[in-house]
């Protein structure tokens, strides 16, 4: 389900418009996993909230696993019910991580341009 705003506050460091998303996704960080959900998402990285305890810290390498058909209206990417996507952990208070998206091959940068430019479509 979506959410209704846009952020892309002016004092924030990101360059990249934030689509606020409410999905269901796992986080894997060297073969441990935690589920969570995808708070918002951007071209450059995503916010989640880990639903349990967890010692994630910031420089750790994540793989983020997004659950597509949890989110309204989204069409499935190339038949795909999940976006895979690889980045690093920016920064972690309690249940809330900022995850920086980077590594990611062309495939997933196509499908990850493709979802938000579903976002942007959506009428607020």
């Amino acid at each position: 389900m979506s959410n209704h705003s846009i952020s892309s506050k002016p004092d924030e460091r990101r360059n990249a418009t934030r689509y606020p998303v409410r999905s269901y996704a796992a986080l894997e960080v060297s073969h441990q996993y935690w589920d969570a959900h995808l708070l918002d998402i951007s071209a450059t990285g995503a916010r989640i909230a880990v639903l349990d305890e967890h010692p994630l810290k910031p420089d750790q390498l994540i793989t983020l696993s997004i659950e597509l058909d949890e989110i309204a209206n989204c069409p499935s990417l190339e038949n795909n019910a999940k976006l895979v996507l690889n980045g690093k952990i920016v920064h972690s208070r309690e249940h809330i991580v900022g995850i920086e998206l980077i590594n990611n091959n062309t495939d997933v940068l196509d499908n990850l341009h493709q979802l938000l430019k579903f976002f942007s479509e959506m009428k607020f």
